[in-house]
């Protein structure tokens, strides 16, 4: 969560859309007082060749599995396994070499993540992170759960990964609705 600031543009993890501050105090109050937050945050990384997530996957079977189990309400199937930190870490940091900045971005500032989805919650996690932080030693910042959030990673590389467009329906509305629409939205 020291990486992320939802309100710069220059941070290794950044947002993808503008922040609506009063929806923050609702999920701060639930975040702070839980025994354990899951929230849906998705980080998105631009790793063009596949090198982070892939290599896992493909190896999978020679990993330790952690879970394996059918989900509720007929939500499929679902397996988990241990992979190494360390070896993760090497991985991303691959993403952050300054010529590969250079040449994707024409940036100097390291970007490793987009926060594709979650946004509010993540920004929720961040500010009781700064909430606890002055109360604790240097050494207990280190590894305070507080500092970190769970998150899904995906590589906007992956064969299933498309992005649609997501369609609303209105119903039960008045002649004046599309006028009004258009007025308000000044165009078509």
């Amino acid at each position: 969560l020291d990486c992320y600031d939802y309100t710069r543009k220059d941070t290794l993890i950044r947002a993808t859309e503008k922040l609506v501050e009063e929806r923050l105090p609702a999920r701060v109050t639930i975040r702070e007082n839980a025994h354990i937050e899951l929230p849906h945050v998705l980080l998105l990384i631009d790793d063009e060749k596949q090198s982070v997530i892939k290599p896992f996957a493909e190896k999978k079977e020679s990993l330790e599995k952690l879970y394996d189990f059918e989900l509720n309400q007929k939500g499929g199937h679902i397996c988990g396994y241990r992979v190494d930190a360390k070896e993760v870490e090497e991985k991303l940091s691959a993403l952050l070499n300054p010529q590969r900045l250079k040449e994707r971005y024409n940036s100097d500032t390291p970007f490793l993540f987009a926060v594709g989805d979650g946004n509010h919650s993540l920004a929720a996690a961040k500010k009781c992170w700064e909430n606890i932080k002055p109360q604790l030693s240097a050494e207990e910042r280190e590894n305070h759960p507080a500092r970190y959030c769970l998150v899904e990673v995906d590589n906007i590389h992956e064969e299933d990964m498309n992005f649609e467009p997501i369609h609303r329906v209105v119903m039960g509305m008045g002649d004046d609705f599309i006028p009004n629409l258009e007025k308000t939205l000044k165009g078509e």
